[in-house]
């Protein structure tokens, strides 16, 4: 088996070129990141940049009333939501797994 000895200036080159690399990648993520938010923003604004008051309407405008038909699908009357919120079992409040 023959021994392998290693220059310490290539060493350091490499490392510093892997350094550089690796600040470069970094920096290339912040920017790519700052980029995709600003395009985001723009694409999904939410909210005007308008710094006036918000005003409201004077009477909001509201349509006629209209009384709904029962829920039907054809013949068949669909299932109504629970006129009560359901209760508890009663039960102890212990659950035990794996009994064997």
């Amino acid at each position: 088996m023959g021994t392998k000895t290693f220059d310490r200036s290539a060493r350091d080159r490499g490392l510093r070129s892997v350094s550089k690399l690796t600040r470069l990648t970094v920096a290339a993520a912040v920017g790519m990141t700052a980029v995709f938010s600003a395009v985001a923003a723009v694409a999904y604004s939410g909210h005007s940049a308008s710094t006036g008051k918000a005003t409201s309407p004077a009477t909001p405008a509201r349509g006629p009333v209209v009384a709904l038909p029962p829920r039907t699908a054809g013949s068949v009357v669909l299932p109504q939501p629970p006129i009560s919120a359901p209760t508890g079992a009663g039960g102890g409040g212990q659950a035990t797994s794996g009994g064997s």
